[in-house]
């Protein structure tokens, strides 16, 4: 699959909360002695500087230059990048509840979140919110249109809204805490096998990868889609893992410098610990993603299929600071039940470098390489497993290597695609539902060249036309219904993985080592 349609993840530290700094175990003379340097340092240039000056900017960019001499994933957070970074591991923000996407302009609603002060209050998909406390939203760029839709709890937000029937009206509502969905879709793929999607790791997910398994009811096999997830919190990763595991499996174990070794176990038999199992990974599954597909490997459970994950494997504390920005400081390293490193190699003081190897994953075949990597045994059938950094699927799928067409990605690139894909679907909203009622309806039936005007699609290549008719099903019929799409329409990774849920003998078969 074309990396043109992907959305770039950021990898979310697994990390550990402290609210003040603690003393360190031992220090040596030495390095008091260049502690005690630093602060003479500031104290000067407070007392002597030929300028008035702060420290605030000054002592940041100490701070982010001391971590980047260290490993790559060591970093400083301002204050504001804490609070996104909470939000989005608290699985909540403050909010009216609304999901929206810019069309000419204009703030147009794609769905409400259930039981929000949006939905109660009757805003709809299709409505236009056009003004907030007085402003208007139009023209201003998404990011800015959203932003005062969120708030205090408790607080207050006057709305102006365009219905779709060029109605307006005029609302209050109230802010409240929003809850955010870890599961990106949840649908059955055919007749026994269910499919869950997990975009990344917050509060609660593992109660809700449950209650998305238990909706697609009788199935007897899952894939559980764990690509583009940067992972999140550690103790929901070990509860995603719980679940398909039996009582007293070790799930992963920690090891560092100032620290001794920690290993973590499964403390019941999970929910679904009998249910066969296919996880599809790719580069940007990290952390805590990484966590559970090896724990799922090493013990035989799963069927690992996609291409080799990110490769980040080190265990970060966050030290919070009072103005509400924190550092993240590695203090051990993910360990999977065979032993092996998550982590891959890094050097420290070369964070671009990292970075750089990563993305040149995406055009090299190297990752796909076991030469020089160490092998290790998995502990119920000793099948051989890979170590090195990362994650190895079972099942190797290669990256689509023809040639991205490079109008079709421009025009993604600029939300050309977005708005294209968005002003057919609301202009033609009622016709489209009263042809296709249901995903699955539109899924079989529904063909772009239908569209009066198709001009966009004369430049495109099927991955635009699959991004197009992805956004298009989104706004239609709710939030999970394009990644549906996108799989369904030529995803070469998720073709294997289906095949490969479809039948639990050839489950069975690879985890006890009898092919691939």
């Amino acid at each position: 699959m074309k990396r043109s349609l992907c959305i770039a993840l950021c990898v979310l530290s697994l990390t550990e909360s402290s609210a003040a700094l603690e003393q360190p175990k031992s220090v040596k003379k030495r390095d008091i002695e260049q502690i005690q340097k630093l602060n003479v340092v500031y104290r000067q240039l407070l007392d002597k500087y030929v300028d008035e000056i702060s420290l605030d900017s000054l002592v940041e960019h100490a701070i982010v230059g001391t971590l980047s001499q260290l490993d790559p994933h060591s970093v400083y957070l301002t204050a504001d990048e804490m609070k996104a970074a909470r939000e989005s591991l608290e699985n909540r923000f403050v909010g009216i509840g609304v999901r929206c996407r810019m069309l000419r302009d204009t703030l147009i609603v794609f769905g409400t979140t259930d039981g929000s002060p949006a939905q109660k209050a009757g805003i709809a998909t299709g409505d236009r919110i056009v003004e907030a406390d007085g402003k208007s939203l139009v023209g201003l760029s998404s990011a800015q249109a959203v932003e005062p839709l969120r708030g205090k709890h408790g607080s207050k937000v006057r709305l102006s809204i365009v219905r779709r029937d060029r109605s307006t009206d005029r609302l209050e509502l109230t802010r409240s805490d929003i809850p955010v969905d870890a599961v990106a879709a949840a649908y059955r793929e055919g007749d026994r096998t269910g499919y869950v999607a997990l975009s990344h790791f917050g509060r609660g997910t593992t109660q809700q990868l449950l209650r998305a398994a238990a909706s697609l009811g009788d199935i007897r096999s899952l894939i559980l889609d764990l690509r583009g997830n940067g992972g999140g919190i550690f103790e929901e990763a070990l509860g995603v893992a719980c679940a398909f595991l039996p009582e007293g499996a070790t799930i992963v174990a920690t090891s560092g410098r100032s620290s001794d070794k920690k290993t973590y176990t499964a403390p019941r038999r999970g929910a679904l610990a009998d249910m066969p199992l296919v996880v599809l990974i790719d580069e940007e599954s990290a952390s805590a993603s990484e966590v559970v597909a090896g724990a799922l490997q090493d013990h035989d459970r799963a069927v690992i299929v996609g291409r080799p994950s990110y490769g980040k494997g080190l265990v970060q504390r966050q030290i919070e600071f009072p103005d509400g920005s924190a550092i993240r400081l590695t203090t051990s390293r993910y360990m999977t039940p065979a032993g092996r490193i998550i982590q891959r190699p890094y050097r420290n003081g070369y964070r671009d470098d990292y970075l750089d190897a990563h993305a040149g994953r995406y055009t090299s075949g190297d990752s796909l390489s076991f030469e020089g990597k160490p092998r290790f045994r998995t502990l119920r059938h000793g099948r051989t497993v890979y170590g090195g950094g990362g994650i190895t699927p079972d099942i190797i799928v290669e990256r689509d290597t023809a040639p991205v067409d490079e109008a079709a990605a421009l025009l993604i690139s600029f939300g050309q695609a977005d708005r294209y894909a968005v002003s057919h679907a609301v202009d033609r909203r009622d016709s489209l539902l009263a042809l296709y009622p249901a995903i699955d309806d539109f899924e079989r039936g529904f063909d772009i060249e239908s569209l009066p005007d198709a001009a966009l699609c004369d430049l495109c290549d099927e991955n635009l036309v699959r991004y197009v008719i992805a956004t298009m099903a989104e706004y239609l019929y709710g939030s999970g219904s394009g990644r549906r799409i996108i799989n369904r329409r030529g995803d070469e990774a998720y073709r294997i993985a289906a095949e490969t849920a479809a039948s639990t003998g050839r489950i069975r078969r690879i985890l006890c080592g009898e092919m691939e």
